[in-house]
């Protein structure tokens, strides 16, 4: 994990005072203690919502405003629960209602794309282009070419499969082998590696999209146990037409 990408999941996480830690949220303070820079502008934050925290917990209702909320609930008629009672139907429907709007809603949600393949991806854009090899062949007849360098089953995606890959290397993020292509003519870089070694666990042959950083953007799928990385110098809306 790079420290930009442990920033960006600090800066959305909220803490959970009688809940564990998640892994990822512990890795990135891990990376943003090495970044002297990010690591005291997260505490910062931390500090300034603490603060705001204690201010609205000190707020206190005024007797007047809490008397009036007093004398409004006192004043109810006490009833008892009938399941005929057409206000009771109504507020039962109305909980039923909003139960299925908000499990549609959560159900029906784009899944998540992968932090480990976001990192993956801003690895990926960062290749410096010494690194690359000449190819000169579309990208679906890459795969001899990345068996010869050790890596075997590279996948070029079936919208992409006929472009002509300019160039090509074999590089490790940690100790996984990263295969990866240049396609400069379509402004892309497509590239495989493991999924299980990536820690990524999802769907086979289902695309998911991301805004990486605001001049790069990148989607993942998996497909026989491999993932297949595009990603692209510009906004994911673009990226998307040239994959769906």
């Amino acid at each position: 994990m790079n420290p930009k990408t442990a920033r960006r999941i600090l800066a959305t996480h909220v803490e959970d005072p009688i809940g564990d830690i998640p892994s990822n949220v512990e890795r990135a303070l891990t990376v943003l203690e090495k970044t002297p820079e990010l690591f005291s502008e997260y505490r910062d934050q931390v500090a300034l919502d603490k603060k705001a925290s204690r201010l609205l917990a000190n707020i206190e209702i005024p007797d007047p405003v809490f008397d009036s909320f007093t004398k409004t609930i006192s004043s109810l008629p006490a009833s008892r629960f009938r399941w005929n009672d057409p206000a009771m139907l109504a507020v039962l429907i109305g909980v039923v209602l909003l139960v299925f709007v908000l499990a549609w809603d959560f159900l029906g949600r784009p899944a998540s794309f992968p932090v480990d393949a976001m990192e993956i991806a801003s690895e990926v854009s960062g290749i410096a282009e010494d690194k690359f090899e000449n190819a000169g062949l579309p990208a679906q007849e890459m795969e001899d070419w990345f068996v010869l360098k050790g890596f075997d089953g590279f996948i070029a995606p079936g919208h992409l499969s006929g472009l002509m890959a300019q160039s090509a290397t074999l590089l490790k993020s940690g100790r996984m082998p990263l295969a990866v292509l240049e396609m400069p003519a379509s402004n892309l870089r497509i590239a495989n590696f493991d999924a299980e070694a990536a820690d990524i666990n999802m769907p086979e042959g289902e695309w998911r999209f991301t805004q990486v950083e605001p001049s790069l953007s990148a989607a993942v799928r998996v497909e026989g146990g491999q993932c297949v990385l595009v990603v692209h110098p510009g906004p994911v809306e673009t990226l998307k037409r040239q994959l769906e």
